[in-house]
């Protein structure tokens, strides 16, 4: 912002012009009111940045605080990450027991769930396959069977075993050819 200083008409003086610092700006204008001579100061619509070394501060102070407040975040997550799983590896040994006890897929599949990268996560898969291995070799010895209460035994056993579905449905025709047998044809009286 140009700054010219005006002397009275008496002064014999020459005019200088010279190039303000905006922030200097107040601390010219106090001592122009202090002097005697009188200033006019030229005004443009421009906005005058900041010093570059200002700019740069700036940045930094930025820089700085988005830093902070990052490890802040990520000091958070993994406080709650460790907290998580150090209660989960304290429930894995329960869980585990109980899905061993019970034996059965929806107990493993649960631990699993639970410990998806557990200690002992590759033997409950293990497991449950065999599992299911088992359930297809029972089934196999019995689909052919006549004996409702045997399918029904493999149903209460299996319930979440596909196979049950053909065991229903066996059950249903076995039920059905015992109450209606078939008749037997006599032969025809007096046919030669």
């Amino acid at each position: 912002m140009p700054i010219t200083p005006h002397h009275s008409p008496e002064s014999s003086q020459s005019h200088e012009t010279h190039q303000t610092d905006p922030h200097e700006l107040e601390k010219n204008i106090v001592l122009a009111d202090e002097s005697d001579e009188k200033f006019e100061i030229e005004t443009t619509d421009e906005l005058y940045p900041p010093p570059a070394n200002e700019k740069k501060s700036g940045i930094k102070k930025i820089v700085i605080l988005a830093s902070i407040c990052l490890v802040l975040l990520i000091g958070g997550l993994l406080m709650v990450t460790t907290n998580s799983n150090s209660s989960r590896s304290r429930s894995e040994p329960i869980d585990w027991n109980y899905a061993l006890q019970t034996n059965t897929i929806a107990g493993f599949e649960t631990f699993i769930q639970k410990h998806p990268f557990g200690q002992h996560t590759s033997q409950a898969i293990e497991n449950i396959r065999l599992i299911r291995q088992r359930e297809t070799d029972e089934w196999e010895a019995i689909r052919e069977t006549n004996n409702i209460a045997v399918l029904q035994d493999f149903i209460q056993r299996f319930p979440t075993n596909p196979h049950v579905i053909q065991a229903r449905g066996r059950i249903e025709l076995l039920t059905w050819e015992r109450s209606n047998p078939p008749t037997t044809i006599s032969p025809l009286d007096g046919v030669e």
